[in-house]
Order: C-alpha cells, then sequence, then structure tokens
C-alpha cells in the first residue's frame, strides 16, 4: 500500500478528518504543536474514538519547537476519556484553534511523515488535497514496479486545481476533470501564479492517453529546474527533504532538486490526479507576511544547502543545473 504522508497543525485537523473518505489506505501526519498541545490531543483522541477510520488508518506523529522545550516532553495523553460520539463534529472539534505565524518547519513535517509511515512508499502531499478514483489502489501495482528494490525514480503526480464555485463538481476521473478544464473552471496547480514551479510535459496528451485506455501507465518526465515542485511518491530510503530550508521559500524546490542531483528519474501515471480546493491568482496577505520574515535566512540556506549537494553528489551538475 501507499501511505499518504502529510502534514499539519491543529486548526487544519478537519481536513485530516475528511481525508480518509478519499484515501483508502495509512495516512501518516505530522502535527506541529505549540500550544494547546493538552487540549488537542485530547481533542485527536476523540476524533479516534468516534470515527473508526481515523482510528484505523490516521498515525498522529507529534512535532514539538525546540524553542519551547528542552527536550522532547511526554505527551499528555488522557486515560479513559469520556466522549458523546452522538455529537462529534470535527468542524466544530477543531476550527476553533487558531493558525500559527511564523517559522512552520514544513520540510521537518514532510520528513516527520514520511519516517513514520506505515509502508515502504508514500506519497508527499498536502491535507487539503482530493483525489481521483481510486488513486492509490491504482497506483499500487505502478509503484510496487517502479520503486521496489531502491530504484532511484519517483513517481510525479500531476495536480490541480478547481474554482471554489465548482467543488461541487470535483472530479473523480480524467474524462470529468478535461471537461472542467475546457470551461475554465480547473487549472493546473498554481498555473496562474507560479506555473514553472508545478507544470508537467504534455499535458493533453495525457488526458488523451488516460481517456482512450483503462491500462495505467508512465511516462518520464525530465527535470524541469530548481523552481520546480511537483509532488512525488517515494521509497521509504530515498532522500529526505533538507530541514533548513526557510518556511514558503521554495521548500519543495529544495526536495526534488536533491533527487534530481542523487540520479532520480521522474516517472508521471497516467488516469491518477489530485486537486486543490481553489484557485490561487495573487499571494495573500498571510502569504506575503511569511515570506517577508522568512525571507532574509533565503540566502544563506541556499548557499549552504548548494554546498552540502556539491559534497554529497560531486561537483557535476549538468543536468540539475545550480540550485
Amino acid at each position: 500500500m501507499i501511505s499518504l504522508a502529510t502534514h499539519s497543525t491543529p486548526n487544519f485537523l478537519t481536513l485530516a478528518v475528511t481525508q480518509i473518505s478519499v484515501w483508502k489506505a495509512p495516512i501518516s501526519l505530522s502535527l506541529l504543536l505549540a500550544s494547546d498541545s493538552k487540549e488537542a490531543l485530547q481533542d485527536i483522541q476523540k476524533a479516534q474514538k468516534c470515527n473508526k477510520d481515523f482510528r484505523k488508518w490516521v498515525s498522529i506523529h507529534v512535532v514539538y519547537p525546540k524553542s519551547l522545550h528542552d527536550s522532547c516532553p511526554i505527551l499528555p495523553i488522557a486515560e479513559n476519556l469520556e466522549v458523546d460520539c452522538s455529537t462529534f463534529d470535527p468542524i466544530i472539534l477543531f476550527n476553533k484553534y487558531l493558525p500559527p505565524f511564523g517559522i512552520y518547519p514544513i520540510n521537518v513535517m514532510r520528513n516527520v511523515a514520511r519516517i513514520g509511515a506505515a509502508t515502504d512508499y508514500s506519497l508527499i502531499s498536502d491535507v487539503e488535497m482530493y483525489y481521483s478514483e481510486d488513486f492509490e489502489e491504482k497506483l499500487r501495482p505502478v509503484v510496487h514496479k517502479y520503486l521496489k528494490n531502491e530504484q532511484k525514480n519517483a513517481i510525479i503526480i500531476r495536480r490541480f486545481e478547481i474554482e471554489e464555485k465548482a467543488i461541487d463538481q470535483m472530479p473523480k476521473n480524467v474524462i470529468e476533470l478535461k471537461k472542467l478544464l475546457n470551461k475554465k473552471k480547473m487549472y493546473f496547480f498554481h498555473q496562474l501564479i507560479f506555473s514553472s514551479g508545478h507544470r508537467i510535459d504534455r499535458q493533453s496528451k495525457w488526458i488523451e492517453k488516460s481517456i482512450r485506455s483503462d491500462h495505467l501507465t508512465v511516462d518520464e518526465q525530465r527535470y524541469r529546474g530548481s523552481a520546480w515542485e511537483p509532488q512525488p511518491i517515494l521509497h521509504r530510503n530515498a532522500p529526505l527533504c533538507y530541514e533548513r530550508a526557510p518556511t514558503r521559500q521554495r521548500d519543495m524546490q529544495y526536495c526534488i532538486y536533491e533527487l534530481c542531483r542523487s540520479g532520480y528519474h521522474f516517472l508521471v501515471p497516467t488516469h491518477v490526479f489530485n486537486v486543490h480546493p481553489g484557485v490561487k491568482r495573487t499571494a495573500s496577505a498571510y502569504d506575503n507576511l511569511v515570506t517577508l520574515h522568512q525571507k532574509p535566512l533565503t540566502e544563506n540556506a541556499m548557499a549552504n544547502f548548494s554546498h552540502l549537494m556539491d559534497k554529497k553528489y560531486g561537483m557535476n551538475n549538468r543536468k540539475c543545473g545550480r540550485f
């Protein structure tokens, strides 16, 4: 099976509960707790008691900021917690938490989720994504074929985004996806704001190939440069993400660039895709504030990362270019 390796803060845990309706396989979720840890953990226990699929599929891996603790604290797990499941509502339960501002160690969170996954194969993704019909089941044979025995391959997933007013038409397959793309109700992920980071070649051919045949196949995708940040499925022995990447400052690009430097090939499967609710056209005020907060760290992080890549993989980077 393929694990969904994702991450969250308490205010987004409602989405983790809803993920299990579209991902019937293990979900490994790293959770950043800066405050309200006791209450948040009790709310997770309530979700486990009241939702059998959440209890079956979701594993939670807690991350605390070092600045708050000298050592990893003992988790305040409540014993014999009494819960009235007749009133259980994940929206009410988790939406009371406020989003954190500032440093969100996103690559640490991705790595913790991957390390904690119950299977050897993990999709690195975000907690708010929707998945095409039978996504994980369809991909299992491909993953076992191309990722087993530590082959240097990464399965790259096509990502899309859908207009808020069309979310009730969320596509389950490529036929429905094509109709919404033609009506300009959907775009490939961040097409209107950062297309170079998410473009995957030959989209039209991929659509026609997926519609024409029921047989799932893969095509190789060239590495598109250091701005590229697709979502990969990886074997657990693949390189972890560089953890000193500043928040919202090319964080996923570090992960994909190292795969390239390590000699990985990028494979794109037909038929399967995921969708982000909402189309992003401009950066939000919150995005801009976080970027402003983290930007001073970017130059040093990039220089240190580039030095590390040359040290690990040699100076020859003709295929991947400079980061």
